[in-house]
């Protein structure tokens, strides 16, 4: 009898047109610090506590990476992409040149080959965040289909108000978008 040998199926992933956003944050404990990458448009927060009260304010550990920033449609512009804001739409977006696509509302992200050749790129920007743990309480980190319904702000405080049941938190997030989209 002859042995088969199985034969690995190729799983080919077309990233022409996909791709995705990130944010990564490193907590080191003993030193006391936060350390962020980050590409894109998912948003890292930190809620801090205010002077003795029952509230926390929002500290942005990243900045959106929006084709309508002066540094990112300058490369976007340069690469020979298009930035603009079609009618009835909200975010400004990436095109190719006289053509609808790939209308990316992020300028830089991992994957969407096609936007790479239009100065959409992968390079995360890093910051340090040294962290008192008197004040510092939590760290949030949403995609852009969250902070499109909520500030940072309000965010911070939902989550610290609901404490760490996750169930209760989906839930409210959920209901939240459910709210907006009847506006």
């Amino acid at each position: 009898m002859k042995k088969r040998k199985k034969r690995k199926k190729k799983i080919f992933f077309d990233s022409t047109m996909s791709g995705t956003t990130a944010t990564i944050i490193v907590h080191l404990f003993k030193e006391k610090k936060l350390y962020v990458a980050y590409v894109g448009d998912s948003r890292a927060v930190l809620g801090k506590r205010k002077n003795g009260s029952k509230q926390l304010s929002a500290v942005e550990l990243t900045k959106d990476h929006k084709p309508n920033c002066a540094a990112e449609k300058k490369r976007i512009l340069s690469s020979g992409g298009q930035v603009m804001k079609l009618e009835g739409d909200i975010p400004y977006r990436v095109f190719i040149k006289n053509k609808f696509y790939p209308g990316l509302a992020m300028s830089r992200a991992i994957g969407d080959t096609i936007g790479h050749q239009i100065g959409i790129i992968a390079e995360p920007d890093f910051i340090e965040v040294n962290i008192n743990e008197d004040e510092d309480i939590l760290v949030l980190i949403c995609s852009d289909g969250v902070w499109e319904f909520i500030s940072s702000e309000e965010a911070v405080n939902l989550i610290y108000e609901f404490g760490y049941n996750n169930v209760r938190i989906c839930s409210l997030v959920i209901n939240m978008f459910k709210m907006q989209l009847k506006i």
